[in-house]
């Protein structure tokens, strides 16, 4: 049983325990709502359902989760493994995987960029040193095995 729960029909999302579902198409209302709800409400132990056309308002207590809140939990719980789902595979897409790769080079780039700024304070050898990871930086993109298994350089010690 969940303490919070919010069902908005007209908006198309549920919310339960304050994380919010969106429903693309819409979802399937219970039985006892077809065509008339407008809205569920569940907080800790009591509940409370608005009906339209003509408009009414119900209470109701635990012994009625299952039957009025369950279902739209049961929804909820689906719809976010199914988005969940869906990220992971657009994540996982090997453009994306590429883009994952330079965006994370690009701000290993950024952070040193101070290094080699030309009033920097830093000897000779140490200023090789960051030219040098930061060409190898640079250069990840050439790796065998780009960009699934990257060998990251190490950063030299200032």
């Amino acid at each position: 049983m969940k303490n919070h729960v919010a069902v908005m029909v007209e908006d198309r999302w549920i919310d339960v325990d304050g994380e919010t579902v969106e429903f693309e198409n819409g979802f399937r209302l219970a039985a006892d709502h077809r065509k008339r709800l407008w809205a569920l409400h569940w907080d800790s132990g009591k509940g409370s359902i608005e009906l339209e056309n003509p408009p009414e308002h119900l209470y109701f207590g635990a012994s009625q989760y299952g039957r009025y809140v369950a279902p739209y939990v049961r929804q909820w719980e689906a719809e976010k493994a199914r988005q969940k789902a869906e990220e992971e595979a657009e994540w996982n897409r090997p453009e994306n995987v590429e883009a994952r790769a330079r965006e994370r080079r690009n701000e290993l780039l950024a952070e040193t960029d101070y290094m080699l700024m030309p009033d920097y304070p830093l000897t000779d050898v140490q200023r090789e040193a960051w030219t040098a990871y930061r060409q190898s930086l640079r250069d990840v993109s050439r790796q065998e095995g780009w960009p699934l298994n990257i060998v990251w350089p190490e950063m030299p010690s200032v």
